[in-house]
């Protein structure tokens, strides 16, 4: 139902200076997908997923997944 809604490649107003991790990162929690499932379909640690999704709330000043997906739709 997510990939219905999810913009197939993300503005480059909104990923401005962010790196290629964080952006493969932002579209999978955009899919729905949760941190751990994140680090398996990308080969890294959970940790290092937390430090991007920290990066991607605090680059796009959200506090939450809803407000993330809110803010990359454009809602």
């Amino acid at each position: 139902m997510l990939n219905e809604v999810v913009p197939k490649k993300l503005s480059l107003n909104l990923t401005a200076g962010f790196s290629k991790r964080m952006k493969d990162t932002l579209q999978h929690l955009l899919a729905g997908h949760s941190e751990k499932e994140v680090a398996i379909k990308l080969g890294l640690s959970q940790h290092t997923v937390h430090i991007h999704v920290k990066n991607i709330y605090k680059r796009l000043g959200v506090c939450s997944r809803a407000e993330l997906m809110a803010k990359c739709l454009g809602k």
